[in-house]
Formats: structure tokens, C-alpha cells, sequence
């Protein structure tokens, strides 16, 4: 994964974050989840920023009091990077049926299912992990710095607006109607177009459609624990850190009014994100270490600003830069031979050098 698309992720990493905590902590009637029967909500969604540009709808629809849940997604992904540009399309379903989650890939026909029982578990454990202990999405706005502003109404339905770590969001009774953030350069909006209330929905909403091969999370889940532990014969292209030891050292990260909001492993790149406020925030990316090579060739969009060494290990200083605008992005790029991992810490361009070096320290790898 380029840089670009580690911000990227970083920054959607915070609203599905709010999103994770909500269902978490505020979830009191298991069977009734919801104070009406049904809703339907058709959203239109727009990302951009640093040369990345996302675009996209969603349809979310709500039976049973929650206890059939659906989710379309459709986006489409640019990244235009050195004049070139590459573009991706996903097509995605996610099913809440009952007492079973299904996650499904319309494109490549495949997806997964766990038990709500599991997903939930999930869910305490990233709420433990980052320290989230409030009883209500009230509670841990304001516990995190957050605010509520003056209630507004969308769409003819009146809601309760929060401001937290630079995401603006506009709630009805539970359900997130609007979503606006601009967070290290990239300018996120998801709003509700339409939404329909105590409607009746479809039972084929919440069906898996014919020809996905599904698979149990838990078994996959399982297969990538067992590729996390270190060896010492490190195929290439894969990291030699165990998952377990990234994330126990990004939790030494102490970084003053900065708090970790994730730490997450996506498809074998480590990522664990840090906000203090919506200017100020960072991201540490664990890559294979050819990613060193890369960089040091001027790839993945990076400016070298200058080549020493931390802890005996080579070290680069580098700086994002768009085509008639000025740096916005500065990062740290660290080798680890005996790890097979690139070590990167991409933050905004206000947070100095010393910083990067304090933080590599902390972690101590």
C-alpha cells in the first residue's frame, strides 16, 4: 500500500472508528437496537485531498427494530500520483442477519460471516484497546475532547450535532445522517440524500445474493494469526514483525495531547493512528522492506528532505508534495533489516523531526 493510500485509510479509520464506538456503547436493548421499526437512508459520499480522490453512494436500510441491518457500498478510488493516475472500484454488501454478520465483495463474489456474538466481542476489544471506557457516545465525545453543538435539522429530522477530533457528524435517533471532516488535507463528506421512515423493507434487502462464496471469519482469522508470529525465514515482500509486537509498541507512543485512535493489521501493512486535533495528527506504517528501497527512489510520492540514521538504522526525512501546492504531508522513513520492515511515520507537515525521532524511540523495535 502507497503512502497516499495509508493516509487515506487513516483518515476513514476515524469515522469508522465513531461509527465502531457508537454500536458499542450505547447499544442497550440487544432485540430492539432501534427506537423505530424500519429506515431506509440513500447517501452520497466524497473524499479528496492529496492527489486521492474517493467517490461514492451508500444505501443503508433498517428492519425489526435493528435486527435486520444492510449496507451497499459503491465507491470508486483515484490516486494521481509523479502525473499518473490508477483508479479502483469496489461494490460491497455488509448483512446484519439476526444473530449472524456477513461481509460480501459483489465484485470478486466472495465474503465472510461471523456471529454477532464475535463481532461484538471485536468491537469491546477495540474499544479496550484504545481506552474508550464511556457509557454513552455522549459521554466519550466529551471524555475525548469532543463537543456537542447546537441540535440541527436534516432532512426534516432534527439531530444532535457532535465535533470530535475534526469530524463533524449531524445523529438521528442512532443513525449518522452526515459525516464532514478535513483531516491532514483530505476533505471527507458522507450525506444522506434521502431517508425514509417506518416503511416496509424488502426481505431480499437482507438475503446474501447467489453465487457468493462465503467463508467463516473466525477460520481466517485464525490462518492470519498464525502467519503473524516472527521467523526467521521471511519469505520477500512480507514483514518479519509479528502483529503483537507492532501493536504492543505503538501503545508506548506517548506524544503530549495526542491519543491513539487505532492500530489495525490490513492485509499484512500494521497501521496505528494518533489525533490531537484535526491539523495535528499522525499514522505509523509498518511495510515490507522493500518499501525502503522504494522511497529512497523517489517513489511513493515522496520528497527526500534529507538521509541519516536512528539507532543505527538508515533513516530518510520526506515531504508530500501536489503539483502547484505546497507540503502538506512529512514523513520518516526507518529500515529494519532484522524485521524485514520499513517503518513509517507519516504526519502533518507542522509536526518537527524530533517528534518522528521521539517517537521511533518510544516504540523501541
Amino acid at each position: 500500500m502507497k503512502l497516499k493510500n495509508a493516509l487515506f485509510l487513516t483518515l476513514l479509520l476515524i469515522t469508522g472508528v465513531l461509527s465502531s464506538c457508537r454500536g458499542q456503547i450505547d447499544s442497550k436493548n440487544e432485540e430492539q437496537q432501534y427506537e423505530f421499526r424500519s429506515i431506509a437512508v440513500e447517501y452520497k459520499i466524497q473524499c479528496e485531498g492529496n492527489g486521492s480522490k474517493k467517490t461514492g453512494t451508500k444505501s443503508f436500510w433498517v428492519d425489526n427494530y435493528g435486527l435486520n441491518q444492510a449496507t451497499f457500498l459503491k465507491e470508486t478510488t483515484s490516486i494521481s500520483m509523479l502525473g499518473q493516475t490508477s483508479a479502483e472500484t469496489s461494490e460491497t454488501l455488509t448483512i446484519l442477519d439476526g444473530d449472524m454478520v456477513y461481509n460480501i465483495n459483489l465484485i470478486d463474489k466472495t465474503g465472510t460471516k461471523q456471529s454477532m456474538e464475535a463481532f461484538k466481542t471485536l468491537g469491546l476489544a477495540m474499544a479496550t484497546q484504545i481506552g474508550i471506557t464511556a457509557r454513552s457516545t455522549r459521554e466519550f465525545v466529551e471524555a475525548n475532547g469532543g463537543k456537542w453543538l447546537e441540535s440541527s435539522t436534516y432532512l426534516g429530522k432534527k439531530c444532535d450535532v457532535m465535533d470530535l477530533l475534526g469530524v463533524k457528524q449531524w445523529l438521528y435517533k442512532g443513525i449518522v445522517l452526515k459525516t464532514e471532516s478535513n483531516i491532514m488535507g483530505m476533505n471527507y463528506v458522507e450525506a444522506a440524500v434521502s431517508i425514509d421512515e417506518n416503511i416496509a423493507i424488502p426481505s431480499s434487502r437482507f438475503e446474501i445474493p447467489k453465487g457468493i462464496a462465503i467463508t467463516d471469519a473466525g477460520q481466517i482469522m485464525g490462518e492470519l494469526s498464525e502467519n503473524e508470529t516472527e521467523s526467521p525465514d521471511i519469505p520477500s515482500g512480507k514483514i518479519g514483525l509479528g502483529f503483537d509486537r507492532f501493536g504492543n509498541a505503538a501503545k508506548k507512543v506517548s506524544q503530549p495531547g495526542y491519543k491513539m485512535l487505532s492500530c489495525i493489521n490490513d492485509q499484512g501493512l500494521y497501521m496505528a493512528s494518533f489525533f490531537k486535533t484535526e491539523t495535528e495528527a499522525f499514522g505509523v506504517y509498518a511495510h515490507p522492506a522493500q518499501m525502503f528501497a522504494n522511497v529512497s527512489k523517489g517513489g511513493e510520492g515522496g520528497k527526500i528532505e534529507k538521509t541519516f540514521s536512528v539507532n543505527g538504522h538508515k533513516a530518510l526525512l520526506l515531504s508530500m508534495e501536489e503539483e502547484g501546492e505546497s507540503s502538506i504531508t512529512r514523513a520518516i522513513a526507518i529500515l529494519y533489516p532484522e524485521h524485514s520492515m520499513t517503518l513509517m511515520i507519516a504526519g502533518s507537515i507542522n509536526i518537527p523531526e524530533n517528534t518522528f525521532i521521539s517517537i521511533v524511540n518510544q516504540m523501541n523495535l
